[in-house]
Order: structure tokens, then C-alpha cells, then sequence
């Protein structure tokens, strides 16, 4: 089970930034395996307009011994 980050806005009108902030994250680090757990845009959110919650689990491989 890996990190979770929460990204939120409480207003629509900052979509584009919602969106770099999540293409962000998913090109973040190296070895990062980002899923998206939730997602809701506008009136499918329950408090904040704009929500996210991404997962992120780390990838390495190693020579076998």
C-alpha cells in the first residue's frame, strides 16, 4: 500500500490548475506507480468542487544475488 495524496479545490473555476497538479504528481518521481483511488468534478462532489486522490507506490527492481 503506497502514499495517498488529496488534491482539492472548492471551486470549479480552478480546473486547470486541479489538472496540472495531477499531471504533476503522476510524472513525479522515478519508480512512481500513481493510481487514481477517487475522482469527482462539480456536483458529483460531496464538499469541495473539484477532488482528487491519487495513490502512489514505489517501483524498483534489483539484480538478483
Amino acid at each position: 500500500q503506497g502514499a495517498g495524496v488529496f488534491i482539492t479545490s472548492t471551486t470549479t473555476g480552478n480546473f486547470g490548475e486541479f489538472r496540472e497538479a495531477i499531471g504533476h504528481v503522476q510524472n513525479g518521481g522515478s519508480g512512481w506507480r500513481v493510481t487514481v483511488d477517487r475522482l469527482c468534478v462539480g456536483r458529483e462532489c460531496d464538499r469541495d468542487k473539484l477532488a482528487a486522490l491519487l495513490k502512489i507506490s514505489t517501483v524498483s527492481v534489483d539484480k538478483p544475488q
